[in-house]
């Protein structure tokens, strides 16, 4: 669910349950799994502009080569913990600025045509730039954990016994 981009990937990631007797986050698997093949849907999620970044996608019956396992079988957890962590450090350290930069074409627009002056769009906007500023805030305590080798981020997502 919410696969970003799905509908024009050549692979996906997938975490499969590879030994059933084993502990809670061992006996998983890391997969790259084709996309091209029968056995899987992608069905795009409409968004209210109508846009569909985000999508559902559906396995039934695909198949995986196993030398598409990534960092040996049931060994997956940790491989995705790995790619959480890179994920939340590349994309949380400079993220933000995109958003700034959307944010700031709001505003001006605001400013522009009168709408700045509106109590409740100043809150909105108000708002949205908080969010950007946590946004800011969170990838310089990625970067923070990067330098320093201390990886406080990426632990965030790992299991709890």
């Amino acid at each position: 669910m919410w696969t970003t981009q799905a509908q024009f990937a050549d692979y996906i990631f997938l975490l499969a349950r590879t030994d059933p007797d084993a502990p809670k986050h061992a006996g998983i698997s890391y997969l790259l799994v084709p996309m091209h093949q029968p056995g899987i849907e992608v069905r795009p999620i409409e968004q209210v502009d109508g846009s569909a970044e985000f999508n559902e996608v559906f396995f039934s019956n695909a198949r995986c080569p196993k030398e598409n396992v990534v960092g040996g079988v049931n060994n997956g957890w940790k491989v995705a913990m790995t790619t959480l962590g890179f994920e939340r450090g590349s994309s949380a350290t400079t993220g933000h600025r995109r958003f700034q930069r959307e944010l700031d074409t709001i505003i001006a627009a605001a400013r522009e045509n009168g709408k700045s002056r509106d109590p409740l769009i100043r809150q909105r906007l108000a708002a949205a730039w908080s969010k950007v500023k946590i946004m800011e805030i969170n990838g310089y305590r990625s970067l923070t954990d990067t330098l320093n080798g201390t990886h406080h981020m990426a632990a965030l997502g790992r299991p709890t016994r």
